[in-house]
Formats: structure tokens, sequence, C-alpha cells
């Protein structure tokens, strides 16, 4: 029985309603992305497969979390039979590492992606990211198992050992969280440095920013864990840690998601053109290729010349004309130093450039690239193609 006037409420069903549509959400996400690519009949690459393994991640988690609810977490300490306190202390710590990865994963493929688009020091600095992230958050997961010595007193203070002080994992995990979030807003913004430079439609290029950008809500979801991460050296940490869980949980979903909206775009996008091409919009005649058309192949030319007939009176004059007038003709485009001349004005009679406009376009096929996602983009840039703590 709890002390007499000591709250009862339990929050267990608030984190599984929560984890689990958050681990739905992202997975339908996913899921798109990865129908999109099979749809443009595209292999998946190294940044679909780490995303991949970081949904996963959050998966076992929120099973992990599931079991350990029906143990007493979510409810106040003094709830919970004190049988069940190991069992739930080792479970979340281990729960813990899953939460971490599938955050560092799932940073780490945004960042993959974005190799794809950049070269020199900003592709050395997005390793730098990739590597720092990761290790700064799997350093969050070791010190949460060898805070205690013997390993085994972190779940079970019974057994005779030592610890060290909790606010060692508290300040740090504040700090790589922190880290973390300043990192998602970094590379949300990454892009922007390639897309502004880039001849693109305005509206075109704000819609490509947005999806670009969308990370910028995974940084604040990594602020707002910072804030409950003291939680954990809380007496009642069973309870308080709620919060935390929830936080951790969000700021891989919103990565999740954010990771796949610019596959998505492309995907909405190409639907669009094929919707209002059969609606009546006809691209051809708009003098727009579809988006989904890239340009390469089949040719089309167009001449156009301002060259008008001469009459029969300009005939009859041009057999009397000087032997240098054609010359000067000509020289009425263009003289010796390629400076126009205006000394002689231009009859019917005169040599007039014409302009020659060729179109070629072909659709793209496989051999194209994986990167269809970012297909949209006009790059100027070299592609390289290879085969984100509780």
């Amino acid at each position: 029985m709890p002390p007499e006037g000591l709250p009862t409420d339990s929050r267990g069903p608030t984190v599984l309603a929560t984890i689990w549509t958050f681990g739905s959400v992202s997975g339908i996400f996913l899921g798109l992305r990865v129908y999109c690519k099979i749809w443009r009949q595209r292999r998946l690459w190294w940044d679909d497969y780490i995303l991949i393994a970081s949904w996963i991640s959050l998966l076992v988690f929120a099973a992990i979390q599931t079991w350990c609810v029906s143990l007493g977490d979510g409810m106040h300490i003094w709830l919970i039979d004190p049988a069940n306190l190991p069992p739930v202390f080792r479970a979340t710590t281990i729960a813990s590492a899953f939460a971490i990865c599938a955050i560092a994963w799932s940073k780490t493929s945004f960042a993959v992606t974005l190799l794809r688009l950049t070269m020199g020091k900003t592709r050395m600095f997005l390793w730098f990211v990739i590597v720092s992230i990761n290790v700064a958050m799997a350093l969050v997961a070791l010190f949460l198992m060898i805070a205690c010595w013997p390993i085994a007193r972190t779940w079970d203070p019974n057994i005779p050992g030592s610890c060290w002080s909790p606010k060692i994992n508290e300040y740090y995990g504040i700090g790589a969280s922190a880290y973390s979030g300043f990192m998602d807003i970094v590379l949300a913004f990454l892009p922007w440095q390639i897309l502004l430079t880039m001849r693109m439609e305005f509206r075109e290029k704000v819609g490509v920013l947005i999806a670009m950008s969308m990370g910028v809500f995974a940084g604040v979801t990594a602020f707002m864990k910072c804030a409950h991460i003291d939680q954990l050296s809380g007496e009642d940490f069973t309870y308080t840690s709620v919060d935390l869980v929830i936080w951790s949980a969000a700021e891989s979903t919103t990565t999740i998601i954010a990771s796949s909206i610019p596959v998505l775009r492309t995907f909405v996008h190409a639907h669009a053109s094929q919707y209002y091409k059969s609606g009546g919009d006809n691209s051809a005649e708009s003098g727009r290729l579809p988006s989904f058309v890239k340009p390469l192949s089949k040719s089309h030319t167009r001449t156009t010349s301002n060259a008008a007939a001469a009459n029969n009176n300009n005939i009859k004059n041009n057999i009397n004309r000087q032997d240098d007038q054609s010359d000067r003709s000509i020289l009425y485009r263009r003289d010796g130093n390629s400076t126009p001349n205006i000394s002689h004005q231009p009859s019917c009679q005169d040599i007039i450039e014409t302009t020659k406009v060729t179109i070629e376009f072909r659709e793209r096929e496989e051999s194209d690239g994986y990167q269809y996602e970012l297909d949209e983009l006009p790059s100027t840039h070299n592609v390289h193609i290879g085969s984100r703590g509780v």
C-alpha cells in the first residue's frame, strides 16, 4: 500500500499511446519514402538503409518500454513492486541505448543524403558532423551503463559497489542533446548555400528549401528533451522520466519524417504534373517540360529569322549596287573590331543574323543515378554516388 496522501496515478498508458503513435507515423513516412524509390525504379542507397535501421531501433525502444510499463514503469515508484524495480531499471537502460541509436542514425541518414550534393570542405564538414554526432550519442549510452561498478549495480542498488555522481550523466546528456539539436539546425540550412545559387523558379526553389529544412523541427525536439534530462536523477524517476521518454521518441520520429519529406515532395510533384497534364495542362504548349523529364536527347529545332523578302524594285536596285555595298551590309552587324557600325542602315538586301534554338530531352533511365529525389535541382555541383540518449 502506498503511503497515505501520496498520488497514485499512472502515466504508463500515456507513454504507450505516444511512442507507438510516433512509431506508426514515422513508419508511414518511411514506407512512402521506400515506395517512392520502388515506384521510380530506383535502388535503395545508404541513407535509406540507415534510416530503416533508425526506425527499427525506435520500434525496439517502444517494445521494451511496453514491457517496462507492464512491470510498473510510468507509475510512482512507491506503487511498484520492489521486486520489479531491478528488471525495470535494467530494461530502461537497454531501451535508452536503442533510443539513442534511433536518434543518432536518423540524423546520420540525412547527412549522408547531403553528401551526394556536396564536395570539398562542405563534404568534409558533413563527415565531421556524422562522426561527432555518433560518438557523442554513443557516449551517452555508454555512461548510462558504466555509471556503477560492478555494472549490475546500475540497475540493482542492493548489489555492493560504487557509482559516480548522477550529475555526470545529467550534464553530459544535456550537452550531447544540445549539440545534436544544434547540428539538426545546421544540416537543415546547409542545402541553402547550394539551392540559393541555382537558377530555378522562385516557387520551386522555395518548395525545395522548405522540404530540405524540416530538420529544424528535429532540433527543436532535441532542445525540448534537454529540459527533461534532469528527471533521471529524481527520486520518483519512474514517473517523472515519462516526459524524457516521450521527447526521445519524438526526436527520432521528427528526424525520420524530416528526412523523408524531400523524397515525398518529388513523388507528389510528379503526380501533380501528370494530373495537370492529363487534365488539359499541356506542358509542351506552355513551353515547359514536365518536371519528371530531364533535359538531354530527342532533338527539336526551331529557327527564327528577321530577314524580309526583297520586292521586285529592291532586286532591280540591287543590280546597280556598288561592289563594296554587300560588305557594308555585313559590317552593319559587325566590323573588324566587333563594334556595331551604325553608319549604315539595314535594308531588305542586307544579310541578316538568324537564331537557331535547339531543345533536347529524354526521359530519365535507372542508370541516371540514385538521387532521384534531388533530380528536380538543376545542380551545378558534381554529385558523387557511393554503392542522428535518453
